[in-house]
């Protein structure tokens, strides 16, 4: 009688660790399709497949690097607020009158929003979100003080008008955002002169 027992199957080889630098370039692709899709459609109505594909890895790829998917928006989040903080808190000569120092820094931030527009639309409209960490958090909080940092010095020498800091970062952060936003939308061209003049109506505003 012939024996029809198959034959053992071999042991699958085992798979070879991924290098950390293919695992670093793959998280730096889930991180650019998460903030290109966030910016686009908003957190809430991106799913974490649609990530995944725009980043061309598997979703389980994405868990690997992120326990969640809130998890990813934090980190994309404190990326892109840290180095916009980072920026900001790069202060111009000190020596230079004040109207100069202010008219350099921002044209700094307007730029830094022109010229990265997806990070510009995801902050603006995920600043407040429930799901934000302590760490996301305390980012947004050090750009607001960067911000108050801009006129800060003048207001102290009283040689512009006081106003509530909080106020004038505000003003300054969504006059900036505001600009670069329509600039996305075709409404203007956001050139160095037209930024330029931005700078100095806000500037009339703040001395007289």
């Amino acid at each position: 009688m012939t024996d029809k027992t198959p034959p053992p199957v071999p042991p699958s080889a085992p798979v070879p660790p991924e290098s950390p630098a293919r695992a670093d370039e793959k998280r730096q692709r889930i991180l650019d399709a998460g903030l290109a899709l966030f910016a686009r459609k908003g957190y809430h109505a991106t799913a974490v497949p649609e990530i995944a594909q725009a980043a061309s890895v598997a979703t389980g790829t994405i868990y690997r690097h992120f326990a969640t998917k809130d998890a990813l928006l934090n980190a994309v989040y404190l990326h892109w607020q840290s180095a916009l903080t980072a920026m900001m808190e790069t202060r111009g000569d000190t020596r230079l009158p004040v109207a100069e120092r202010f008219a350099g820094d921002w044209h700094r931030l307007v730029v830094w929003h022109r010229d990265h527009p997806d990070a510009s639309a995801f902050l603006n409209s995920h600043a407040a979100m429930a799901e934000l960490e302590d760490d996301a958090r305390a980012a947004t909080h050090a750009y607001r003080m960067a911000l108050q940092g801009i006129v800060g010095a003048a207001m102290d020498r009283q040689e512009i008008r006081m106003s509530p800091p909080e106020v004038t970062a505000s003003v300054l952060h969504h006059a900036a955002a505001g600009l670069a936003r329509d600039a996305r939308a075709g409404a203007l061209a956001l050139t160095d002169p037209v930024i330029d003049a931005a700078g100095r109506l806000l500037w009339l505003g703040l001395t007289r």
